[in-house]
């Protein structure tokens, strides 16, 4: 077996918006910044460019929703590597994923998580993109019957998340783009930080399907999907 590099796993990590149109998958969400922590799987279902159905574990609806926002770019600026990776790419930001919203912007971060791979720096009049993370330890596994790229992430001088508040990658680096110099404020309390975290992506769809702290870290958010089904036909009628 070929074991990826760094650089194929980065080109996963930010190829996801154009390796699936819908998918249903099982999501434990763990999370500091949750409203409240899900210890059994919520359910989804999501369809692009704006479907999306969010069943809790109890079985009630979180949301059901068809079509919202309207039509969507029918596609972001980027290049390809011979492989059919993406090389390089619009930010996150300006993608048309905001659809699929649901709950927070680590959702979005969720099924496009190219803050994994690409960071910014803001210095000069242009934004300039070049690595966010430390890319290190990548090998295979089959999980769930599908074949998942590993890697030991770490968020580096320009980790530029989805968004600062609910960064796949959380620290000092996300809290300083949140805060400021200055850090959280004290009613936030203090927290320790993982200084890296064991990432999985699913091969077929770019998707994190595993985030936790990696051994040896100090707890930490995280999150574990199972994906049941990738580009199958959905019923209208479970978004509507």
């Amino acid at each position: 077996m070929t074991i990826p590099t760094a650089e194929d796993w980065r080109a996963l990590a930010r190829s996801a918006p154009w390796l699936w149109q819908s998918v249903e998958f099982e999501l434990t969400w763990s999370s500091w910044s949750m409203v409240a922590t899900l210890d059994t799987p919520l359910h989804a279902w999501l369809r692009r460019p704006g479907d999306v159905r969010v069943e809790m574990p109890e079985g009630e609806i979180a949301i059901e929703r068809r079509g919202w926002l309207g039509p969507q770019p029918p596609d972001r600026p980027h290049t390809r590597r011979p492989d059919g990776l993406v090389l390089t790419r619009t930010l996150a930001t300006d993608g048309d994923d905001h659809g699929l919203y649901f709950h927070n912007y680590y959702w979005l971060a969720l099924l496009d998580p190219q803050e994994l791979a690409d960071g910014v720096n803001y210095a000069g009049d242009v934004p300039i993109t070049l690595p966010g993370t430390d890319i290190r330890d990548v090998m295979v596994t089959e999980r769930f019957g599908r074949t998942t790229w590993w890697a030991t992430v770490a968020p580096i001088e320009h980790y530029y998340p989805r968004c600062s508040c609910c960064a796949m990658l959380p620290g000092p680096i996300a809290n300083r783009l949140e805060y400021g110099e200055a850090g959280p404020p004290a009613y936030l309390g203090d927290r320790t930080y993982p200084a890296q975290w064991l990432v999985g992506l699913d091969l077929e769809t770019g998707l994190p399907v595993s985030l936790s702290p990696a051994p040896g870290e100090t707890a930490g958010d995280s999150h574990s999907m199972r994906i049941l089904a990738v580009d199958e036909p959905m019923a209208d009628s479970l978004f509507t």
